[in-house]
């Protein structure tokens, strides 16, 4: 079970118990009585510590009786248990969902400065992380031992009420008080102030006279407009080899990466050239489950990143200078950028068709060729000639040829066919 469901589970169980609780908050009770009623309800069936990782009345040489002693084998916490009718607040003081530091407990209430003075005596005989005490319904927690803080300053964590626990610190007093917070040293980081600590001040704060009115140079729109035809430029020209490979600065981590994909390309395509050498053997039902479990079948790698942190800009490195030897030799790259177009989803298929036939004309490839789509349409045009048309056509070549043309027309006037 998960942190949140149990705070949420405890929280269930104090509002059942409540509407008893405050019922008896005016009975003059003595201490055995108050843990009876308050104290034991909600360390044991809210919080749910068990019975074996509690010891209580426990005999300390030259300090006395611990109420309550949470931790086994090593103690972690020591909870000091006082009658109901002890104050260690105002009475009607609402206090801030942050600790507050110890003197400030003090000087509102003496009888509060004594306990939590008391149980850290306890504590520190027992080596307990935290000490805190309790009336059964205002709870005090705060650290044994902080290094280089006086007593005073020390941060103590107040709920002043089983009211203001139940409506507005519930969580926070579950991350002080529950097994699972005090096993995983939660309180520490809510108690210690250095995590509170200002940032330190700015450097610029250091130069004389700052900060002052910026003064424009008069050339600043004209060098701006000019920077920016140059940036246009080269941002246009990033494909370039030459570009890339004077002015690319690939990262410590990008470089491991580009030897990483230069590998794995290079497996591929000794992967891809043993497939296509490979004989043509009959195949049956085992074969086929053997091909299925080896581990060099075609696996995607996915690249990932924050827009602008130079995906693109690597992937056009590995493929014009990293591992131009294994990509400009057996493989096609196509690049689709889904950065700003297309702008619906109905858009989607005509854009990848047009970019990928512009890009392969780079490769010297075009849709429009006769050899080309001749070449793709291989097979479509063997079954063309075998349909009643192509047959009857078969004396008759030059009607033959236009009606191929026809048909080879189908394919290249919707290309995503």
């Amino acid at each position: 079970m998960t942190t949140e469901w149990l705070a949420d589970d405890a929280h269930r169980t104090l509002q059942q118990l409540c509407d008893a609780l405050i019922l008896n908050i005016n009975d003059d009770i003595n201490e055995a009585t108050t843990r009876l009623r308050f104290i034991d309800q909600i360390l044991f069936n809210v919080l749910q510590w068990h019975v074996n990782d509690v010891e209580t009345e426990r005999h300390v040489r030259n300090v006395g009786y611990l109420d309550y002693e949470f931790g086994r084998p090593k103690c972690s916490l020591v909870l000091e248990a006082k009658r109901e009718g002890k104050m260690f607040v105002l009475p009607g003081r609402a206090y801030p969902s942050e600790p507050v530091p110890f003197g400030l407990i003090a000087s509102e209430c003496k009888e509060a400065a004594e306990a939590l003075t008391q149980v850290q005596n306890y504590a520190n005989q027992r080596g307990a992380r935290y000490s805190a005490i309790t009336n059964g319904h205002q709870w005090l927690l705060s650290m044994t031992f902080v290094p280089d803080q006086q007593v005073d300053e020390r941060l103590v964590y107040v709920f002043e009420s089983i009211e203001a626990i139940r409506t507005r610190k519930f969580r926070m007093f579950f991350e002080c008080f529950s097994p699972m917070a005090i096993r995983s040293n939660l309180p520490t980081q809510l108690l210690l102030d250095t995590r509170r600590a200002p940032a330190p001040a700015k450097l610029s704060t250091k130069i004389n006279g700052y900060p002052i009115a910026a003064d424009r140079n008069v050339l600043s729109h004209a060098v701006g407009s000019v920077l920016q035809l140059i940036w246009d430029a080269v941002d246009s020209d990033q494909d370039n080899e030459l570009f890339l490979r004077h002015c690319y600065i690939p990262s410590k981590p990008s470089e491991d990466m580009l030897r990483t994909a230069h590998t794995l390309l290079t497996q591929r395509a000794l992967t891809d050239e043993r497939l296509a050498n490979a004989s043509v053997n009959p195949v049956g039902r085992r074969s086929v489950l053997e091909h299925q479990n080896r581990s060099d079948h075609e696996q995607p790698v996915v690249i990932l990143g924050r827009i602008g942190h130079g995906k693109s800009t690597f992937l056009k490195y590995l493929r014009h200078i990293e591992a131009k030897d294994v990509l400009s030799k057996k493989y096609l790259q196509i690049d689709l950028d889904f950065l700003r177009t297309p702008a619906t989803a109905a858009e989607v298929p005509s854009f990848v068709m047009r970019h990928i036939q512009e890009q392969l004309r780079r490769y010297k490839i075009d849709f429009d060729e006769d050899p080309f789509a001749r070449r793709v349409l291989k097979q479509e045009l063997e079954v063309f000639r075998k349909s009643p048309r192509g047959v009857l056509l078969k004396d008759k070549p030059d009607e033959l040829q236009y009606a191929e043309v026809d048909f080879i027309e189908t394919f290249t006037n919707e290309p995503d066919r």
